[in-house]
This record gives structure tokens, sequence and C-alpha cells, in this order.
């Protein structure tokens, strides 16, 4: 954080040229919040839900458990597969 402050005041106008990249905690100080901002891996979160929602339609139709694992993945694929040709 500090050498993003010095460039800041080697060069006060680079506020939108210069970003800082890392992983927020909470314990990071309230001022570097603002700085740091929000990202959201939306993709990720997608996935996530979609496959709970799998591994919920495959219990609840009594797939054998032993194949479980393998056909969330094929379906996940699959769906993947069919939102890029989207």
């Amino acid at each position: 954080m500090d050498i993003y402050r010095r460039i800041l005041e080697l060069r006060p106008g680079w506020t939108e040229k210069v970003k800082v990249v890392m992983t927020s905690g909470n314990n990071d100080p309230e001022e570097w919040r603002a700085i740091i901002g929000l990202v959201v891996d939306y993709v990720g979160i997608a996935r996530a839900q979609m496959r709970a929602m799998v591994k919920r339609l495959l219990k609840k139709y009594k797939y054998p458990p032993e194949g479980l694992d393998d056909a969330i993945k094929t379906v996940i694929a699959q769906c993947e597969m069919w939102a890029d040709e989207g």
C-alpha cells in the first residue's frame, strides 16, 4: 500500500491508471477498503450454485452414490458447453 501512496504523491492524476490488486482480509485497515474495492468471481459462484443444484437433483432421483462425482462433472461440463454455444 505504501508504493501505491508514493506513486499517487508523484503523479496525483493517476488515480484511474494505478490500481491495487490484492486479497482483502478482515484485519485490513478501514482506509484500505476504499482502495482495494470488491472483486466478485461470478463464474465461480454460478458454478458452485449449479453444482449444488445438480447434486440435489441426483440425490432426489436416487442416483447411485458411487457415481455421483462423475455425474456432477459430466453435467457441469455439458452445461458449460451449452453456455459457450449460446
